[in-house]
């Protein structure tokens, strides 16, 4: 059986999913459904994107853009960039590098 989940549903498994307290004898009763669907998709892996929001380029210029272009964003380094699940931003932070590796360093969550 499959099951569509509303907003709503999504957005009380994504809070369940980042809360502190995983402990199931402590949970409020009626929430024995989201923590089963938490348990089922606590393994599977979910895509995930880095925004960085209010610029913008002409239709032009995005038609016209090829490889090796520098594209000037009109943002500071210190901007925030927002990390996104399912298209909703979830965290902002800012883009760091770790090990030699770009990485996403989560300053503040967001609500909603």
């Amino acid at each position: 059986m499959n099951k569509v989940l509303s907003q709503e549903e999504i957005n009380a498994l994504f809070s369940a999913m980042c809360s502190k307290d995983p402990n199931p004898d402590e949970r409020a009763e009626g929430e024995g459904a989201t923590w089963r669907i938490y348990e089922l998709m606590e393994p599977i892996p979910m895509s995930i994107t880095a925004e960085i929001r209010n610029s913008s380029l002409t239709m032009n210029d995005l038609l016209n853009v090829s490889v090796g272009d520098i594209i000037d964003l009109n943002k500071r380094m210190d901007d925030p960039v927002y990390l996104c699940v399912g298209g909703i931003a979830k965290f902002a932070g800012r883009m760091v590098q770790r090990q030699g590796k770009k990485a996403f360093e989560i300053s503040c969550r967001l609500s909603g």
